[in-house]
């Protein structure tokens, strides 16, 4: 018999013995207690963050206590339409409250930021300030905590509206994060 090599014979049993051992562990993992931790379920809070002086994270109960827009919007979605009344607040409320930092030093220098909002899925869209800018743009984009006059069902989180589109190609479920650029 060679050193450091088995007897074809006993090459048998390592998958066998790999196998055992696995499931050895994956059980004990179990029996502790450190199974994996469920996914997380719909935010109700998003991180505002990016280009702001007061970059932060918002909750439901705060923009509830901020002024409410309602929008009624009808957008196409792959499963039928997206409609009724939407109640929230302006996106546009909540820049101002966080305060854009802008380099530049010309007029209305903030329209050269855009936003990226994210969801909690990793679906993310992109705004231009000169659309959600009450001044130059008609679309009053909010991020909606009420659908119909009631709250959005639990497993929705917040949601983005944008009212000048025709799909629903931005209305952002489940918010995560909005990142000024």
């Amino acid at each position: 018999m060679h050193r450091g090599r088995l007897p074809p014979r006993c090459r048998i049993f390592l998958p066998i013995l790999a196998f055992l051992l696995v499931f050895a562990a994956a059980r004990h993992a179990v029996a502790a207690g450190s199974e994996a931790p469920a996914p997380p379920g719909p935010a109700s809070s998003f991180l505002l963050e990016g280009a702001l002086r007061h970059p932060g994270r918002i909750g439901a109960a705060e923009l509830r206590g901020l002024p409410a827009t309602t929008l009624v919007v009808s957008l196409a979605t792959d499963r039928g339409r997206l409609g009724g009344s939407w109640t929230g607040v302006l996106l546009w409320t909540l820049l101002e409250r966080a305060g854009v930092r802008t380099k530049a030093r010309t007029k209305n220098a903030v329209l050269l930021h855009t936003l990226v909002v994210t969801g909690s899925d990793g679906y993310a869209v992109a705004l231009s300030f000169g659309e959600i800018d009450p001044r130059l743009g008609a679309s009053p984009t909010i991020i909606a905590y009420a659908h119909n006059g009631k709250p959005l069902p639990s497993g929705e989180g917040l949601r983005l509206i944008v009212p000048g589109d025709k799909v629903a190609a931005r209305a952002v479920r489940d918010v995560a994060s909005i990142d000024v650029r």
